[in-house]
């Protein structure tokens, strides 16, 4: 997680500087405020005039219940609620999130049918499907030795391990970590046992009927009072609109339809609210 202060500590001198601040209107607009000569004296000073109190750069600053606009106060940018708030159901229950500066955030979405084809069972062919075509890495439902170990079920809750080399690969992605004779005898055989991973986390990098990529998404985190930012699903349920590329927080966890339990929260981001109640959302 990043930790806020160190942005606040490279902000603030152009923000001490420049004492300009951004203020949040009534009715949602931004527009910015400049604070009056700290040498005026109050004899001097209207009611129009007053000075205001300087923003302590150090402190976190409070995003506001519902911008209309995206907004940043050199230290984080405050995502944009929908462009059309009747887009989704319950906006009014969408909470602003947060997108620090000077990081970068990529979502993506894999299948092996098509992209909105339900991922409940295996196709027929799932090592020449979607995203699987040509990789020894793959996606799956069922566990089937005959695809290799490290694509079987481990029976347990602990994972497999050392999938990937200790070290990033030259292109700055991670590579799987097989040998030619752990492919040897599975359906893997003739795949790359050190293939690097851009495939699936380069946005540059397109799959065919397997992939889709969105960049610098917008909106996700929150700030916790450590000054750490974090998601945690069991928060906060997150819708990805990809139009606005940015998420929305709801104030509740999402659940599945028909469970009543809601206490680990779904991270489900292609998936609209559906239904609400007071404690959980979709």
């Amino acid at each position: 997680m990043l930790r806020k202060t160190m942005f606040q500590k490279v902000t603030a001198a152009a923000l001490a500087a420049a004492m300009m601040f951004t203020v949040w209107a009534p009715d949602g607009a931004a527009f910015a405020e400049t604070v009056p000569d700290p040498a005026a004296t109050p004899e001097s000073a209207t009611p129009e005039t007053a000075p205001t109190p300087t923003p302590d750069p150090t402190e976190a600053p409070q995003p506001a219940e519902a911008p209309a606009m995206l907004a940043t106060d050199g230290v984080q940018t405050y995502t944009e609620l929908p462009s059309d708030p009747t887009q989704g159901k319950y906006a009014e229950h969408i909470i602003p999130g947060l997108s620090p500066n000077g990081t970068t955030i990529d979502l993506f979405d894999y299948w092996l049918t098509g992209q909105t084809d339900a991922d409940n069972a295996d196709p027929d062919n799932v090592p020449d499907s979607g995203i699987n075509k040509g990789h020894a890495l793959l996606f799956r439902k069922s566990g089937s030795p005959k695809y290799g170990k490290w694509n079987d079920w481990t029976r347990s809750a602990k994972p497999y391990s050392g999938l990937v080399q200790a070290e990033l690969g030259k292109d700055g992605y991670p590579a799987l970590n097989l040998t030619a004779e752990q492919l040897k005898g599975t359906d893997m055989a003739g795949c790359d046992p050190n293939e690097s991973l851009a495939y699936l986390f380069d946005p540059n990098i397109a799959v065919e009927n397997g992939k889709a990529s969105y960049p610098d998404v917008q909106g996700l985190l929150k700030v916790a009072e450590d000054g750490y930012y974090y998601y945690r699903s069991s928060d906060n349920y997150a819708v990805f609109y990809p139009e606005d590329n940015s998420f929305y927080l709801y104030k509740y966890p999402g659940f599945l339809a028909g469970s009543n339990n809601a206490s680990n929260g779904q991270f489900s981001p292609s998936t609209p609210c559906r239904t609400l109640t007071r404690t959980k959302a979709c």
